[in-house]
């Protein structure tokens, strides 16, 4: 364990890796002075924070007026949370790209902000729109 220091008070280490958690949870470890604790995303994040950063569907995400260059934002579904379709979206600044609608969108807020769609886990057709109920056509989500 590596310990650095900040201040003449205060010290930064690094925390010995955690077995046993859940990593498609919202959870976050953090440390305090009694002891390592497991606690929600949500308990740790400020409401105005957690409303910039995460959106209920690929719509609200669009809509939003809240989202700057550079940052990423979460939704929890493509149509509606839970859906399946939840992403990671890096947001650029690219003026000239035609956007998709998929991999790279347009947002309302800023005619020269994309969100791009982040592909460094794995991609699923519930992210373009299927919606997997075995009723439903997903031929064109999954295709894209």
């Amino acid at each position: 364990m590596a310990i650095y220091p900040y201040s003449e008070e205060k010290m930064i280490r690094e925390l010995p890796i955690k077995e046993n958690i859940d990593p498609s949870s919202d959870w976050i470890i953090v440390e305090g002075k009694d002891g390592t604790k497991r606690t929600l995303v949500e308990q740790v994040i400020s409401k105005s924070l957690r409303d910039s950063l995460f959106y209920d569907s690929l719509q609200d995400m669009i809509n939003a007026t809240n989202i700057v260059e550079d940052s990423i934002v979460y939704t929890r579904g493509f149509s509606v949370p839970g859906d399946g379709g939840g992403a990671k979206y890096e947001i650029v600044y690219a003026p000239g790209e035609v956007p998709d609608g998929y991999t790279s969108i347009r947002l309302n807020n800023r005619d020269t902000l994309r969100a791009h769609l982040s592909t460094e886990n794995v991609v699923v057709p519930e992210q373009f729109g299927a919606i997997g109920d075995g009723i439903n056509d997903d031929t064109d989500a999954i295709n894209r």
